[in-house]
This record gives structure tokens, sequence and C-alpha cells, in this order.
């Protein structure tokens, strides 16, 4: 008996070898859509890029399998948004312990200046009555000047790694970071001469960044930062209360998500308009087959505001 646990056990480690032999290597790993979509658009198709976290699935309750963690071994290159984002990673130094030795990881919110030296610092503390931590918050993809300053830095990290291409990359990175810059910028200098607007949102607290951005109130259903909370009646209730007081036409909800509730706020009131309004956790799977980039949700989430904005003006005038 013990002859054969001794090779059943060596049959067990040369499968394990096998599979981590045969099994298909990237030259970067990447943990979720949002991130994914950042480093695509910096390397285009220079170089092969494995998500491992599904397009659908939120990243507060995402799991590898034991596939992913073999591929994340051999990875030469690892880049995650954060370790509020990635839970499962716990701390830099477990990621560490996961890669091989002479792998790089590189952490998107290492990107973010803290200093407040950027422009999206800048534009904020152009408004004395708002004391932001900028760039601080654990959603910050909401925020898309931080995005884009995100794009700028990795973009530029990047460029060192891969030197032999390193013109193309930044000229990829400089395009997409500008983009993404842009829009907000046009959408902050659209919000300058307005009151300050209220999102009443379906979802948990993950507009952070947005409202950091823009100076736009959210109030969410749930307050947590976390979407696994189950909000009581007694929230619905309440936020039903605040959407009858201060007459709401517009609600939005987080991305990939039931419908149930919103159902049962509209059977309550009537004639109301839900849009979806994204919190860049999950990517529904007809935008993932079309490729919606983070700038295409970005623009969407800011034609919704624009559309209320206008019919509230509509009704003060």
């Amino acid at each position: 008996m013990k002859k054969l646990a001794q090779v059943l056990f060596i049959i067990t480690v040369l499968m394990i070898l096998t599979a981590c032999s045969n099994q298909e290597t990237y030259d970067i790993v990447v943990t979720d859509y949002i991130t994914y979509d950042i480093v695509s658009n910096i390397v285009g198709d220079e170089k092969t890029i494995y998500m491992i976290q599904p397009y659908h699935i939120d990243y507060h309750s995402f799991e590898p399998t034991s596939q992913d963690l073999v591929i994340l071994k051999n990875a030469s290159v690892f880049i995650y948004a954060s370790i509020n984002y990635s839970p499962w990673l716990i701390d830099s130094e477990n990621v560490s312990k996961i890669l091989k030795n002479d792998a790089i990881s590189i952490a998107l919110d290492s990107m973010i200046d803290h200093d407040h030296e950027t422009l999206s610092a800048k534009l904020l503390e152009d408004d004395h009555d708002h004391d932001h931590d900028h760039g601080d918050s654990p959603h910050f993809l909401s925020n898309p000047f931080i995005v884009s300053e995100i794009v700028e830095g990795l973009g530029i990290h990047l460029s060192e790694i891969y030197v032999d291409i390193s013109d193309t990359l930044l000229e990829n990175t400089h395009l997409y970071a500008d983009a993404i810059l842009e829009e907000a910028q046009s959408f902050h200098e659209y919000l300058e001469d307005k009151v300050e607007y209220t999102l009443y949102y379906l979802g948990h607290n993950a507009l952070q960044g947005f409202s950091e951005a823009f100076h736009v109130n959210v109030i969410s259903l749930d307050e947590s930062i976390s979407p696994n909370s189950d909000q009581t009646s007694q929230e619905v209730t309440n936020f039903i209360n605040l959407l009858i007081s201060n007459e709401v036409k517009y609600v939005f909800m987080e991305e990939n998500k039931s419908m149930d509730t919103a159902n049962f706020i509209q059977s309550r009131i009537g004639g109301l308009i839900f849009y979806e309004f994204h919190s860049f956790h999950t990517i529904s799977k007809s935008d993932y087959e079309q490729g919606v980039r983070y700038l295409d949700l970005l623009i969407r989430n800011i034609s919704y505001v624009k559309e209320m904005i206008s019919y509230e003006e509509g009704l003060s005038n």
C-alpha cells in the first residue's frame, strides 16, 4: 500500500507538471474586463492577453480556477486593478507568492498620483465646497480623470518593459488616455453652470469616483461598498419615499442586475425611467461581444445624466 501511495503521488505530480508545461502561455495576464480594456488599448495586437475573471462575474465574489492559477504562475507580466478590486489576491505579498520569481506585477491604483498634481485634482479643487480624497475611493474606476491618468502611467510602464515596441505603445496610450480625458473634461465643463444634481442609484455604493469627478450627488439604495449585501424591505421603502418626495423621474441601475427591485418600485410609483449606469464591475454579454470599451461605457453614462438634466431643466422652465 505504501508503494502504491508513492506511485500515485508521483503520477499526480507528473500530471500537474505536464499540465503546466502544456498550458498555453500569454504575454500579459489581467484580472478583469476593465483592466483588459485598458491594457488591450495600449498594446493592441502586439501582445497576447489572458483575462482571469469572466466578464459577467462581479469581482467581489470571484474565485480563480486551478487553470487560472497555472496560467498566472506562467505569466511574465500580471496587471490588476487593485487589491480592493480583486480581493482574492489578498495582498501584494500574496501576489508575489502566486507569480513566478521573475514576473512583473502592476496594480492600476499604483498609477494614481495621490499628491494631487494631476488635472483631475486641479479640476476638483476649483470648487472649494468639495473636500475629497482624490483617487482614494475603492471604486476609483468610475472616475474617468483617474482612469485617464492610469492609462498614461501604465502605458509608460509597459513601454519600458517592451522597449522594442515602445513607440507604438506610447502612441496607443496617448490616443486612449486623451479620448477618455476629453470626454471627462467636456462633461465637467457642461456641468459648470448647472446646479448640483442627484442620481438615485439602484445598487451598492460604487459611484464615489464619479461623484468625486463631477460633483454629482449619488444616493444609493445600498450604502455598502460591497454588492453582496441584501437590501431590507425598509431600505427599499425608504428609497421609494425619497423618489416620491423628490419627484424623481430617472432612476439609475447597477449593471447586470435583476429587474425585480426596479419592477417593484415601478409598481409603487409608475412612470419612472430606468437606465443602466455602469460602475465598471461587470459587463453584459452583448457589450462584451461588441467589444464595448471603458470609453464607450463612460459616454453612455454621461448621455443618461444629460438626458436627466435636460428633463429636470424643462420642468423648471
